[in-house]
């Protein structure tokens, strides 16, 4: 039996961390040097990077800490269809609430 990499652990614990809007552990796993760029969440088989799904959650915190370290907030993944959750991507929705993330 082939066991999974630190990097697929990581990876698992970063989705977890999304999942359950556990911003404390995702603000220590990019003080880590984590990149979330490269890192997918999914939802109904469907890949959307952190941020989106942060934003489907209407994690406000998540939001806000992933957009100050400096995510890519037009990422998306080349099997993820426009999330009707997020009218307009991910950029309209963190534009829309700029006022309560700064």
């Amino acid at each position: 039996m082939k066991e999974p990499t630190a990097e697929a652990l990581v990876q698992n614990l970063l989705r977890f961390a999304v999942n359950t809007e556990d911003i404390h552990t995702v603000q220590r796993l990019l003080k880590t040097g984590l990149n979330s760029n490269n890192h997918v969440c999914h939802k109904n088989s469907i890949s959307v990077t952190p941020l989106q799904r942060a934003c489907e959650l209407h994690d406000v915190k998540i939001v806000a800490f992933l957009v100050k370290e400096g995510v890519d907030a037009n990422r998306q993944f080349l099997c993820s269809p426009q999330l009707p959750q997020i009218e307009g991507g991910t950029s309209e929705f963190i534009g829309r609430g700029s006022a309560h993330i700064r």
